[in-house]
């Protein structure tokens, strides 16, 4: 039986999961999903492989759990920075600096969304996708302040093409071997394009 590492079971399963998730995100950042063995992540762990399949069935699974687990408080963080009494596209600004700041902070883990989470199965890119659930609701909502008919198909029109600008510009940061040293160029061109397009459709 494997040894107890913490004073309870409950406490000793959180344990190893976390290392779990530790280990595959360093091998996932390595060496991509294709290139990531789940025999390489238990042993990382310092666990045996059929223990790894106590927590996670498949590697397909233990990359949605990593990805689940540490991106949504950091979106968390994201949008409760945001000013609650500021005009909609300063708040669109802000969820775009706020964005491409933390993109600069987590540079492997946004690379494990958005460039290793494309060789995921189609179902499972669409599990992962749901993770910037609450960044895409938000813009959303800003949306209907930005048109003058607040109709759902323009404002879903508008917000599509404002969240392709924002996910374009990580994508193309990601590009970089260094994340960090492009954002600022791509985040003011990006912001300026914002702005021309609201003085364009007169806002």
């Amino acid at each position: 039986m494997p040894r107890i590492r913490a004073a309870t079971i409950l406490e000793h399963k959180s344990l190893m999961r976390a290392a779990l998730l530790d280990a595959a995100f360093d091998l996932f950042a390595a060496r991509g999903f294709a290139g990531t063995r789940l025999a390489d992540v238990a042993a990382a762990a310092g666990l045996g492989r059929t223990t790894l399949y106590e927590y996670f069935p498949n590697k397909v699974e233990l990359f949605l759990a990593l990805i689940e687990d540490r991106v949504p408080p950091l979106l968390d963080e994201v949008m409760a920075s945001l000013p609650a009494g500021i005009a909609p596209r300063e708040r669109i600004e802000r969820l775009f600096s706020g964005s491409f700041g933390l993109l600069v902070d987590q540079q492997e883990l946004a690379r494990l969304v958005f460039v290793v989470g494309r060789e995921l199965p189609a179902a499972a890119r669409r599990r992962m996708w749901r993770v910037l659930e609450a960044p895409k609701r938000a813009l959303w909502r800003m949306g209907r302040d930005l048109v003058d008919d607040p109709d759902d198909r323009e404002v879903d029109y508008v917000m599509r093409a404002i969240a392709d600008l924002l996910v374009g510009g990580i994508e193309q940061a990601l590009t970089y071997r260094d994340a960090a040293t492009a954002v600022p160029d791509i985040l003011a061109t990006r912001l300026r394009f914002l702005r021309a397009a609201r003085e364009d459709r007169g806002h």
